[in-house]
């Protein structure tokens, strides 16, 4: 996951087609689950974490974690970033139950019959060709791409085969 929108668009549209069936981008409130649902549990995990553990490699950091048992996410941002999560502006959901698949704890985090306000929305894009192409130039004009999102020799490579189809777009205005 991300914190940014337009880093999570090109997610959403990389891999999109028009045949498939429609991308989804998942926008997630991690405030209100932190306030609302983890305050304690948060609290007490990111103290050890803080403290103790800043690789979450000790074994009683993962105990602490896998004890939990509550049938929720958690937004987690590490610690220690290496350059492509500064760059995604990445933030892990980590599961806090292991009983349940990942899905069927993204529904629990999401419905609450006490709570009007949603913390989880789905947006789905209808992707037609002419809405694919010109959003994916939109992004790569924001420099959001396979080259900025991945250093390196792989993402480089990744975003020359993906702007191959598009070269009309790219192509300088002549006037």
């Amino acid at each position: 996951f991300t914190y940014s929108f337009f880093v999570s668009l090109f997610f959403a549209l990389e891999d999109a087609s028009i045949d498939n069936e429609p991308a989804a981008i998942w926008a997630i409130n991690s405030t209100l689950l932190r306030e609302k649902y983890l305050q304690d549990t948060i609290k007490k995990i990111r103290e050890r974490i803080e403290n103790e553990d800043d690789t979450i490699k000790q074994d009683e950091t993962i105990e602490l974690i896998l004890s939990t048992k509550i049938d929720k996410l958690l937004a987690l941002t590490p610690f220690n970033l290496n350059q492509r999560l500064v760059l995604q502006q990445g933030v892990f959901l980590i599961p806090l139950s292991f009983d349940s698949t990942f899905m069927n704890l993204l529904e629990n985090t999401s419905s609450d019959k006490n709570e009007t306000t949603k913390k989880i929305i789905k947006i789905k894009l209808i992707c037609k060709d002419h809405f694919l192409k010109k959003a994916l130039y939109e992004l790569n004009r924001m420099n959001v791409n396979r080259a900025t999102l991945f250093p390196g020799i792989d993402g480089f490579s990744k975003y020359l085969k993906m702007i191959m189809p598009f070269r009309d777009l790219l192509a300088i205005d002549k006037t």
